[in-house]
């Protein structure tokens, strides 16, 4: 798991500092299982200072809006490169930045696989939405610029300007959320568009319509990967990675609250 507080923008490694009231916190848990790569972010407030931070409220709310926008927009047949103007146009409205020197990625056997998945607009993204596909989506907005540095330890990136950040990232079959808090995944589905589906900790999953949630055997990560049918959600290594990834990121929430 990387912690990433308030001007930190992705990477963040865990330490010994404590987090104080005010300050904003991201979350962003990595798994490998069964050969798979996953991961998924939120940002979280910590303490009643945060909460009614009038800058911490704009920029994490407007990250989770940027995101919810990019969801509704996938199915098939969409260019990669259409999340980026969705998400910057959200983004400015909100007087925000978007971070240009991360994006998300697909979900396979290789981490951080193809698509890219570019979070500003007029990018150059690679790729057309196909059924199956795989990958996450995971706006990085900021109060001010969005030029970013690299700390000495090779891998923390913080804003350059030293303003506050806020990230909410999951994955999609194409696998993602419309709810960050409650819905963790989204299946690119060639017959219905896009449907959500909501992830128990018990490793079973149901649409968000209530019905029983079906999902590719297997992700998809590139245009030249195809589908092999579907099967039974509560069978399906998806869920277990996201059902995994979610319990892991609420354990770290539980800290930030208690």
């Amino acid at each position: 798991m990387c912690t990433s507080p308030n001007e930190v923008i992705c990477h963040g490694i865990p330490d010994r500092r404590l987090l104080l009231d005010g300050d904003i916190v991201n979350l962003d848990v990595s798994l490998y299982f069964e050969g798979y790569h996953a991961d998924l972010n939120e940002t979280y407030y910590v303490g009643d200072k945060a909460r009614s931070d009038p800058d911490s409220v704009r920029v994490v709310e407007t990250a989770r809006q940027c995101l919810d926008l990019a969801i509704r927009a996938v199915k098939p047949g969409v260019a990669v490169r259409e999340f980026g103007n969705i998400i910057e146009r959200r983004a400015r409205e909100g007087g925000c930045g978007v971070v240009r020197a991360f994006c998300g990625h697909g979900i396979h056997r290789l981490f951080h696989c193809p698509p890219d998945v570019l979070h500003y607009a007029r990018n150059k993204g690679v790729g057309t939405l196909k059924p199956g596909m795989t990958f996450t989506i995971e706006p990085m907005v900021t109060l001010g610029s969005h030029r970013d540095v690299t700390w000495p330890d090779g891998w923390t990136a913080t804003t350059a300007d030293g303003k506050k950040t806020a990230q909410f990232g999951t994955f999609s079959s194409s696998c993602s959320s419309s709810s960050p808090s409650s819905i963790h995944m989204l299946c690119v589905c060639a017959d219905e568009g896009c449907r959500a589906y909501v992830a128990s900790h018990g490793g079973r999953g149901r649409g968000a319509d209530g019905e029983d949630a079906r999902l590719p055997r297997r992700p998809c990560c590139t245009e030249h990967d195809s589908p092999r049918g579907h099967s039974d959600m509560s069978s399906c290594n998806y869920l277990k990675l996201v059902s995994s990834c979610v319990s892991r990121r609420d354990q770290g929430r539980q800290l930030i609250i208690h």
